[in-house]
């Protein structure tokens, strides 16, 4: 961000780095931090950030959005924003994770969107759709490393995860729309 404010572009993994450095530097990490990196983790969000892109490079992309633009209604209206809600979840779902869910979901919804909704009111809604829906623990990473870690028995997050698929819809409609509505998104 600073870097485009007084005209020179930084490559994040730069700033990243640097930043990693400096806190070594400052004695705020150390060797013994080494042992907190989960790479299984890392490995699951390089996939899940990269399932986006294959499937575009690949064209699956275009053949799944070319499927999913035909449950859309041809004006804009509440239905309209229900269908988008429903495929968000539905793509969760079979996608697994919110990060590759967004990867694949949002350039496609976008151009779906086009003329209906702003690309930023597209990401809020899918965003929110899916910010709090999980039915089994690998639909988020956080649930998928507690549940892993035996913190809870995955069977838990189905029993919240269900129910709390009904509360999403009665917040954005009766919550989110009405504030993005009063702040202009929509």
């Amino acid at each position: 961000m600073l870097g485009r404010m007084i005209g020179i572009n930084v490559n994040p993994t730069v700033v990243t780095l640097i930043g990693t450095v400096l806190l070594f530097g400052l004695k705020v990490l150390g060797k013994k931090d080494f042992k907190s990196i989960d790479i299984a983790t890392l490995v699951f969000l390089t996939a899940a950030f990269s399932i986006g892109g294959v499937m575009k490079a690949s064209g699956i992309a275009d053949i799944v959005f070319s499927y999913i633009a035909g449950f859309f209604p041809k004006t804009m209206s509440l239905l309209y924003i229900a269908v988008l809600i429903l495929v968000s979840m539905a793509m969760h779902l079979i996608l697994g994770s919110n990060t590759t869910t967004f990867s694949v979901l949002l350039p496609g919804l976008i151009i779906v969107g086009d003329g209906f909704l702003s690309p930023e009111a597209i990401l809020f809604i899918c965003y929110t759709s899916l910010a709090s829906h999980y039915i089994l623990p690998f639909h988020s990473v956080g649930m998928m490393i507690g549940a892993a870690n035996n913190f809870f028995p995955g069977r838990n997050v189905g029993k919240l995860g269900i129910p709390l698929m009904f509360v999403i819809f009665l917040a954005i409609f009766g919550l989110y729309i009405p504030w993005w509505k009063l702040m202009g998104l929509m």
